[in-house]
């Protein structure tokens, strides 16, 4: 077979490929006998790396825990104020019934007495102007005397209301608490 173009520029470079094979051959093997050497150091960083990031989490997650433990702590102050600003509004209420004859009347009669209509429909003015769900006065023994809502189908006259907290937690002498009917409790 005649030579040709590339069997004769391979054997013109044949000696100078076998320098390069062997000069890569020994960069190869002084690299990987570096290796081990770096390799404590390699997996010392990684070590603290993974320390850093455990740690970086657990404080943005205390941070961000005590974060929505002050937005909740707020929430909760302006709920309370909202809720006392409420209560607020109908705290004249007990006041304003001391201060009427029939309802004072109405107190000092003994138990079972039937109250006069005058004291209901005062009642039931007073809630009308109030906005409230109903007003009634209760005596020492539980007892709904007397109630805004005294013509309708579910009046509560003549309830026994001493089971309820508001009322069980009442001293001798003591002002009534407001409460309504679709309080629970």
């Amino acid at each position: 077979m005649p030579p040709t173009f590339f069997s004769s520029t391979f054997a013109r470079h044949l000696p100078r490929l076998l320098r390069l094979s062997r000069l890569s051959r020994s960069t190869r093997t002084s690299r990987t006998s570096r290796l081990p050497r770096f390799a404590p150091i390699v997996l010392l960083l990684l070590a603290l790396m993974g320390l850093s990031s455990l740690g970086a989490y657990q404080m943005a997650q205390r941070l961000g825990l005590a974060e929505m433990q002050a937005t909740g702590l707020h929430r909760l102050d302006l709920y309370a104020a909202s809720l006392e600003r409420e209560i607020g509004k109908y705290a004249f209420l007990p006041g304003t019934l001391e201060l009427q004859a029939d309802v004072l009347d109405l107190l000092a009669q003994p138990a079972g007495h039937k109250p006069p209509d005058k004291v209901n429909a005062y009642l039931e003015q007073l809630n009308d102007r109030a906005g409230t769900l109903a007003i009634y006065v209760i005596n020492p023994q539980g007892q709904v005397l007397a109630t805004s809502n005294w013509r309708r189908a579910d009046s509560y006259l003549g309830e026994n209301l001493s089971f309820r907290p508001y009322f069980r937690g009442r001293g001798p002498g003591q002002r009534p608490l407001l409460r309504h009917r679709h309080h629970p409790g």
